[in-house]
């Protein structure tokens, strides 16, 4: 195992560690994060080789389903570490052995990468912002006390940080985001805002930051106009700091957090 570890790239590594953090990737999503340098064809062509090679490695290794719709074709193999990668790169200390994932926990794990990546990609496609950063999953959680003292955890799909200019000068741009894959009711959305409430209330966060994020909804699913309507309309019946959360799907992702301050 180490002379395999001592034989990858730079790159090698940040693929692996992708595939750590957020358990399902498709070639386009490890085409578009670490390949993006490259033209299209390219790209795409380094992109298969890597993985090719990876897996002759015995690191990462396809899922048996496949996605259809957009993702069709080469490109929607879906990723993910083998039990030899994940000793590699010690996931949680453990070589858990790899699974096949439940349609529902596979397309909330590709929309985080969907979200990321459109993310990722700000400061090419949004000339006011300079550079992003982001954190998936448990790297984006924050523990905390409640007002009773008890300690508690907000569970963040992704937080992202992004530093741009404007003609104010500087700023940073704080987002936490949650993706919505139409499988939650709308109920249960609201009582995660009033967490994301509460945590807001504890003050560490504008301790940090001096502000406290936005919080960011993405609705994605079959009913996703229809649901975001009805999102906005609750939270705007609820008694929140004005803008503290917006409502987006994902085809507006882009101009709805990258829009200037």
């Amino acid at each position: 195992m180490a002379r395999i570890n001592d034989g990858l790239s730079d790159r090698d590594q940040h693929i692996l560690a992708d595939l750590a953090v957020h358990g399902y990737l498709s070639t386009k999503h490890l085409e578009g994060l670490h390949f993006a340098g490259h033209t299209p064809v390219t790209a795409e062509r380094l992109s298969r080789r890597v993985l090719h090679r990876l897996q002759q490695l015995g690191l990462v290794q396809p899922i048996h389903r496949r996605v259809g719709g957009i993702r069709a074709g080469s490109s929607a193999t879906i990723w993910q570490l083998s039990r030899a990668g994940r000793r590699l790169i010690a996931v949680n200390g453990v070589a858990k052995r790899p699974h096949e994932p439940s349609p529902r926990l596979l397309a909330h794990s590709l929309a985080v990468a969907d979200t990321r990546l459109v993310i990722a990609r700000l400061p090419t496609t949004t000339p006011h912002i300079q550079s992003i950063d982001v954190q998936i999953e448990s790297a984006a959680w924050r523990r905390y006390h409640g007002l009773g003292g008890d300690r508690r955890i907000l569970q963040p799909d992704l937080a992202a940080t992004l530093h741009g200019e404007d003609e104010q000068g500087d700023y940073h741009d704080y987002w936490f985001c949650e993706i919505d894959c139409g499988t939650e009711s709308i109920p249960t959305l609201l009582k995660k805002c009033r967490q994301y409430d509460d945590y807001r209330l504890n003050g560490s966060e504008q301790t940090t930051l001096g502000v406290f994020p936005r919080v960011l909804w993405i609705m994605g699913g079959a009913r996703r106009r229809e649901r975001t309507d009805d999102l906005r309309r609750r939270l705007n019946l609820a008694n929140y700091p004005g803008g503290m959360f917006l409502v987006t799907t994902p085809e507006e992702l882009t101009a709805t957090i990258g829009a200037a301050p």
